[in-house]
């Protein structure tokens, strides 16, 4: 069940989002690009670590995978509301003195 709609600014934002953190990927490689390529020819590249590298490969992974994560658990749904409320309720019974 759909949270509320998301509407044009929720989508551009998200896709946005996504492909700002994909080109700040690509800088972080050794592979020389232009980010900027209509604008500046200026090629770029930060040069820590290759794009065969399966550490860094699996960090990005996780973090792309937690942010769609996070995007359909508080963005698209109601789901991580519901999550939170109900950690915190079990919090709260833990945290009870014990006769």
């Amino acid at each position: 069940m759909l949270y509320k709609p998301l509407g044009f600014w929720t989508g551009f934002i998200a896709g946005f989002s996504a492909t700002l953190i994909h080109i700040l990927g690509d800088i972080f490689t050794y592979m020389e690009f232009s980010p900027l390529w209509p604008i500046s020819k200026k090629r770029i590249a930060l040069k820590w670590f290759r794009s065969r590298d399966p550490i860094a490969n699996d960090l990005m992974w996780f973090l792309g995978s937690m942010t769609f994560l996070f995007y359909i658990l508080f963005i698209y749904t109601n789901a991580g509301y519901v999550l939170i409320e109900v950690i915190q309720r079990i919090v709260k019974v833990l945290q009870k003195p014990r006769p």
